[in-house]
């Protein structure tokens, strides 16, 4: 916190207009000096920063600062970046939705939810207008799994980026394909 920070050294970027003090909160007066001062420091002193900043928030924020904080694969930060990833399709942030589903893709050590994350993330990424990434997760997510059921959303998911793309050709090509192949398996999925 703000009491923790040399007095003097305080005074000095006050008295710069680096900073502004109001009430024990510390706001830079330009969003570049925050930015410079957030890229000097170490990656250790970042991590430390924001999982400081994660015991003081919650919800949505709280989870981005714990996957900021994050050194190695970790479920219950994924965990927590789906809960950010589905309030904010809630609300309608499709692309903010997509990122958070992509972190926890990257944070998941269960290679199953792993996937799931990687088709939320490359699904909202399409739906987003952000094709190429959306393409990649999805194509990411395909060689994690050999499960003909989660094969088949891969590339219904792929087949609707497709027609977003402007390719109903190629679309209807990829999607009736992956239909012939999971019919026997799975009508329902086939005829979707």
């Amino acid at each position: 916190g703000v009491t923790d920070v040399d007095p003097v050294l305080l005074e000095e970027a006050e008295n710069r207009n680096i900073v502004e003090l109001h009430a024990q909160t510390l706001r830079f007066r330009h969003p570049l000096l925050r930015a410079a001062v957030y890229q000097a420091a170490a990656a250790a002193e970042r991590r430390a920063a924001h999982a400081a900043l994660a015991e003081v928030t919650q919800g949505e924020r709280r989870a981005w600062h714990l996957a900021a904080a994050a050194f190695a694969p970790d479920e219950e930060v994924a965990q927590a970046l789906d809960e950010a990833a589905l309030s904010a399709r809630l609300r309608g942030g499709i692309g903010e939705s997509a990122r958070a589903f992509e972190r926890a893709a990257q944070l998941s050590t269960d290679s199953e939810r792993r996937i799931e994350r990687l088709m939320g993330a490359g699904g909202g990424y399409l739906l987003a207008g952000q094709l190429e990434r959306g393409f990649g997760l999805l194509d990411e997510a395909l060689g994690l799994t050999g499960d003909p059921r989660v094969i088949a959303e891969v590339h219904h998911l792929k087949g609707r980026g497709l027609m977003f793309a402007g390719s109903p050709t190629e679309a209807h090509s990829s999607l009736t394909t992956e239909a012939e192949r999971v019919a026997s398996l799975d009508p329902d999925k086939a005829a979707l």
